[in-house]
């Protein structure tokens, strides 16, 4: 009896849960099927946006303005693909999406977009003559990417240093530098491949004369006796159009870029729509700035023209020298030269000028397109590695000009310079090269060998004013294994020391230089010593004034005679560079005029030279 109820209640119980399970059945075949039918939505969050970014999703586009949570604004079936992308963002950000690509099998929560600031410009401003830091100089950074947008204005603090975070990325930056009391200078760069960039030095220089005048009268702006510009009388307004009160302050800036080209703002670069980017060579410039009593700029007003006299550089002669040739003006928002004018050269007490009219005032540069060439090579590494985005830059030594190019994927480069011309060629990308001095001609160079980067190369760059004639540079150190000392100069262009390779890689000998030294490495302990010395000319090395440029650990230090200590002699002891067991360089200022040559008396080398013939360079 009881056996026959424990098998009924039993078989109630099978029942029971056949029924419960068909029932779970149901329901699940039930909501995998509702699943199946219904409509799903997509939704994110977007993060650190600051701007705008556009949403792309099947050929369809959201348009987020903020942070914060967002949905696509239809639904989806079920199993749909969603292909995503973003088709626009702030130009200094990069965002990210969290997925591109999705299947939608439920409604979609985690569709995110994160932002951050892309791109970086960092570096110093200084003092081109002395190197000394330039405190509250205004850096404003622009790029052509977005029509000469304006990205960010900084200003520097008291040690010169600056920094832009979100730049953006950009085949074309502009920076222009601005600072009480020194000329404007504007300097160019790309950072599509490398995009923290640091501009470790921006040279600007000594505005050379202030002239405070009457606006309500036709004026002349004298300097050292030379009529630079001559306006019409109440010609100057402010912005706004209104007529400037009380008394004008003119600010003048000569710029003769003899001894080093790359004082003048940008490279050197006109662009046209007729005949695209074209390169300029230099015969003289001069920056011209007016201000009123309450420092507001003053332009010429509309219609109004002013008579401007630029100086022939020093470095051409005036049998050399076009007697008509363009005027060009600096347009800061493209970082080009825009011709605008002509000038004619004319002798105005004793000196000659290019006696032009303008319309505004700016960076004015009495210039002319020459016919180019290209000098083709490659950039190495020390270990023999081609090096990709390298700088590679010419510079004139038979002509006033300069340029800049990359390196490609296969650290090859293709650099534009003028045709029958002496050609300076270096690279730096971390590091120095060797400077290589190229002759062209009226056909493409090809370099027979790559410029050489090393990290641990040291380079020394000498430069003059146009009296004296000639200095000369001088570098000493050891030999190693007790071989004594190593003499580096134009008698004797290369040493090696335990390997380690010190050239004189460029001797200059009719003004302005300049003479640069490369060291590869420094493979022997001990001192080694930089000296100055005066070949020939009238004016002492004081009053050219010289300037050395040292680049050694990726930091530049400037050196001038101004702080030498020691009556003014032909020998000017500069500096140390003091190198341990370790081999590390420390670089330790001397700073002293010396009746010898680090000991030595130098007359015998300057038989030696003038013994035989002086050609422009000693190559």
């Amino acid at each position: 009896m009881i056996k026959d109820m424990i098998m009924k209640n039993r078989a109630s119980l099978s029942a029971v849960t056949v029924v419960l399970s068909t029932m779970l059945l149901s329901a699940c075949n039930k909501d995998s099927a509702s699943d199946e039918q219904a409509n799903h939505t997509v939704t994110g969050t977007v993060s650190g946006l600051e701007g705008r970014v556009v949403l792309n999703y099947n050929d369809q586009q959201l348009v987020i303005n903020e942070s914060g949570e967002f949905s696509l604004p239809a639904t989806f079936v079920h199993s749909t693909t969603l292909t995503l992308s973003l088709t626009e963002t702030p130009f200094r950000q990069s965002c990210q999406l969290a997925n591109e690509l999705l299947t939608v099998n439920q409604n979609i929560t985690n569709l995110d977009i994160t932002c951050q600031a892309q791109g970086s410009l960092s570096g110093t401003v200084k003092n081109y003559y002395d190197g000394t830091p330039i405190a509250g100089a205004t850096i404003r950074l622009q790029t052509q990417d977005m029509a000469g947008q304006l990205v960010d204005v900084v200003t520097t603090d008291e040690s010169g240093q600056f920094s832009i975070s979100g730049t953006g990325t950009s085949d074309r930056f502009v920076v222009n530098v601005a600072a009480d009391a020194y000329a404007a200078f504007a300097t160019i760069y790309s950072n599509e491949t490398e995009q923290d960039v640091t501009l470790n030095t921006v040279l600007v220089r000594n505005v050379d004369s202030t002239v405070d005048f009457d606006n309500s009268t036709a004026s002349t702006v004298s300097v050292n006796g030379l009529a630079v510009v001559e306006l019409p009388a109440r010609s100057l307004v402010k912005q706004s159009g209104d007529t400037p009160e009380g008394m004008i302050t003119a600010s003048v800036t000569f710029v003769d870029p003899s001894s080093d080209p790359g004082i003048m703002p940008g490279n050197y670069e006109t662009n046209s729509a007729q005949n695209g980017v074209q390169y300029i060579e230099s015969f003289g410039a001069i920056n011209i700035t007016f201000s009123d009593a309450a420092n507001n700029d003053l332009q010429l007003m509309d219609g109004q023209l002013a008579t401007i006299r630029i100086p022939l550089a020093s470095s051409v002669a005036p049998a050399n020298a076009p007697e008509t040739i363009p005027l060009y003006y600096f347009n800061e928002e493209t970082g080009y030269w825009v011709e605008e004018g002509e000038a004619v050269l004319s002798q105005v007490n004793n000196a000659y000028v290019y006696v032009g009219s303008v319309a505004h005032f700016t960076y004015w540069n009495a210039d002319r397109v020459y016919e180019s060439v290209n000098i083709t090579g490659c950039v190495e590494d020390g270990q023999g590695g081609r090096v990709t985005n390298a700088s590679v830059r010419s510079q004139g030594k038979t002509y006033i000009g300069s340029a800049e190019v990359a390196t490609d994927l296969q650290g090859n480069f293709s650099l534009p310079a003028r045709q029958n011309a002496q050609v300076l060629v270096s690279a730096v990308s971390g590091a120095t090269s060797n400077t290589m001095v190229v002759s062209t001609d009226e056909e493409d160079v090809a370099l027979a060998e790559c410029l050489v980067l090393s990290p641990d190369a040291v380079t020394i760059k000498l430069s003059w004013e146009q009296d004296p004639e000639d200095l000369d540079s001088h570098f000493f150190g050891p030999l190693g294994d007790e071989q004594g000392e190593f003499h580096v100069y134009f008698g004797e262009r290369t040493a090696e020391s335990n390997g380690a390779v010190i050239h004189l890689d460029v001797d200059d000998v009719d003004s302005f230089g300049p003479e640069i030294v490369s060291i590869s490495r420094f493979a022997t302990p001990g001192s080694y010593y930089y000296y100055v010395h005066r070949f020939s000319g009238i004016s002492d090395i004081k009053s050219s004034p010289a300037r050395v440029e040292v680049e050694i650990d990726g930091e530049t230090t400037i050196f001038n005679p101004e702080n030498a200590s020691g009556s003014v002699t032909d020998n000017w002891s500069v500096f140390e560079i003091q190198v341990g067991s370790d081999l590390k360089p420390t670089l330790v200022a001397t700073q002293r005029f010396e009746e010898t040559l680090h000991g030595n008396d130098f007359n015998m080398f300057s038989v030696q030279r003038k013994s035989s013939p002086i050609s422009k360079y000693h190559q």
